[in-house]
C-alpha cells in the first residue's frame, strides 16, 4: 500500500474488515447529518437576527467560540461520564443538557418579528 505522504509508513487505506458496514449506524449517521445541516444555518441566522449590526460579527464569533468549545469540552465530559457510569448515562446526560438549553432559549430569547411566528395565519 502506498504511504499517506513521503515520510509516513502508515498505509493510506484501512483493511476492508476493520469497520464492517451496519445499516442501523449508517441510517443514524445520515439522520444526524441532515439534522445538523438544518440546525446550523438556523442558529447562525438567529444570532445575526438578534444582534445589532454594529456588533453582529463579534456576536457570531463569540457564538462560534462557545459552540466549538462545547464540542471539545462536551466530548471530554461525555467520555468521563461514560467511563464512570456507562454509555447510557452519558447519552441521557447529553439529552438532558440539550433539553435544558432549549428551554433556556425558549424562555430567554425574544421574537424579533412577532407577526410572522409559526402558526399565525397571514391577513387576507
Amino acid at each position: 500500500m502506498p504511504p499517506v505522504h513521503g515520510g509516513s509508513r502508515v498505509p493510506a487505506r484501512r483493511p476492508p474488515d476493520a469497520f464492517p458496514p451496519r445499516p442501523d449506524r449508517t441510517t443514524a449517521q445520515v439522520l444526524l447529518g441532515i439534522g445538523t445541516a438544518l440546525v446550523y444555518p438556523t442558529l447562525l441566522a438567529v444570532i445575526g437576527d438578534v444582534a445589532h449590526p454594529a456588533w453582529r460579527a463579534r456576536a457570531v464569533g463569540v457564538y462560534r467560540l462557545w459552540r466549538d468549545g462545547g464540542f471539545a469540552v462536551g466530548a471530554l465530559l461525555a467520555g468521563v461520564l461514560a467511563d464512570a457510569y456507562g454509555l447510557t448515562t452519558a447519552i441521557w446526560a447529553i439529552a438532558a443538557l440539550t433539553a435544558a438549553s432549549g428551554l433556556v432559549v425558549a424562555v430567554r430569547m425574544y421574537e424579533t418579528n412577532p407577526g410572522q411566528g409559526l402558526g399565525r395565519a397571514e391577513a387576507r
